[in-house]
């Protein structure tokens, strides 16, 4: 029986992915090597073989259609000897459907890469999903488009084994109604592989060179994701905003300001206490007893605080402005013998993620987060640094 005609769709995404070369060599398949003529020497080899039997090579590797051996996903463009080469009995060994396959995702991922908008304007962006009120925040993959092209003018480069953005899922974690400790020790876990493995290793490689952060989670665990974010790539943080349920800053030239108070320690204390007041207000008498007595350091806005206050890049960069400002004030103020801080925040999404960034945990005194139960008691929550 005559081997089947892969359909010419098939093939041309297959030498478009590939970009004209081979996916294990690398050859310039269009030109000669000897009179260096425009000749095509490219050959489509199946991954799992076009029949599904044993002499078919890798032909039982996979259980697949007659349509899926012929679709551009199992197919590698390769030069004509490497093709003999993988297919032959001695070589079947080496040359399995895994290695085959993961030859030629690296291969497609460079090209695509390779030609794809300028470097200086990619971005990668990364999702934090967590229950928040009761539901989750969509950020779907228009959303994210439309944003960071929007208001960074930056093209969204999605993760290219699934096409969809780096993922930190914290909703399937037990114990977040409380919210109990178990629950913030699960979800840093969940940070810690996302940020320490995926996203520094992708960053070490050069696939990431900016992060764009959509994150909608607990207060503290915005704090925590800032904080492990390091400054090796820019990031630009993201917000959803009520007033129009998108992630656009609605006001990109926006001109909100921010004041803070840091009082003398006498005597010396080494704990004080952190208000930011931003989307709301949080009174000193609202705070655990065991805290009302340090002394306080208050962060707020210069203006009726709301959850929509931050309406434009340039306020949040406002806002990580006064935080870097308020920890100078604190050393130049005789607080450096502080070595915890206890944080109470009232403040949008977006400059939670950016607190976080601002924190150096070799620098600053280690920093208690507190999160609000519905009953409105503050606990304590995660603690970021030594």
């Amino acid at each position: 029986m005559a081997e089947r005609k892969i359909p010419d769709p098939e093939r041309l995404k297959l030498w478009v992915r590939s970009g004209g070369r081979c996916q294990i060599c690398r050859r310039h398949l269009l030109e000669g090597q000897l009179g260096y003529r425009e000749l095509t020497f490219g050959q489509a080899a199946h991954i799992v073989g076009q029949k599904a039997s044993a002499k078919s090579p890798r032909g039982l590797g996979e259980v697949l259609t007659d349509e899926e051996r012929d679709n551009a996903d199992n197919l590698m463009l390769i030069c004509d000897d490497e093709h003999s080469e993988i297919d032959k009995w001695g070589s079947r060994d080496a040359f399995t459907v895994p290695f085959l396959r993961e030859l030629k995702r690296k291969h497609e991922d460079q090209v695509f890469l390779a030609t794809s908008f300028g470097e200086y304007n990619r971005t990668t962006p990364i999702r934090m999903v967590g229950w928040l009120r009761g539901s989750p925040a969509e950020v779907g993959r228009d959303a994210v488009a439309t944003a960071v092209m929007a208001n960074a003018g930056r093209m969204p480069r999605f993760d290219l084994s699934t096409r969809n953005m780096v993922e930190i899922d914290l909703r399937g974690l037990p114990g977040e109604d409380g919210p109990s400790p178990e629950y913030y020790a699960a979800a840093c876990q969940v940070i810690d592989r996302a940020v320490k493995t995926k996203v520094a290793e992708a960053v070490a490689s050069d696939e990431i060179i900016h992060l764009s952060v959509f994150a909608f989670a607990r207060l503290p665990l915005l704090v925590y994701l800032g904080a492990q974010l390091d400054d090796q790539v820019p990031v630009d943080v993201y917000q959803k905003h009520r007033t129009t349920g998108d992630w656009k800053w609605p006001a990109p030239d926006g001109t909100v300001t921010f004041t803070f108070s840091v009082p003398d320690l006498e005597p010396a204390s080494s704990e004080a206490t952190l208000v930011i007041n931003v989307s709301g207000t949080i009174h000193q008498d609202e705070l655990p007893p065991r805290v009302r007595h340090l002394p306080v350091i208050e962060l707020s806005v210069d203006q009726l605080a709301h959850p929509d206050v931050l309406a434009g890049p340039r306020e949040l960069d406002a806002f990580s402005d006064a935080c870097r400002r308020m920890l100078a004030e604190m050393e130049g103020r005789g607080h450096k013998h502080v070595r915890r801080l206890h944080v109470f925040a009232a403040m949008p999404l977006s400059s939670a993620v950016e607190f976080g960034r601002v924190l150096s945990r070799d620098v600053y005194p280690s920093i208690q987060l507190y999160d609000r139960t519905p009953s409105g008691d503050y606990v304590p929550a995660i603690q970021v640094g030594k």
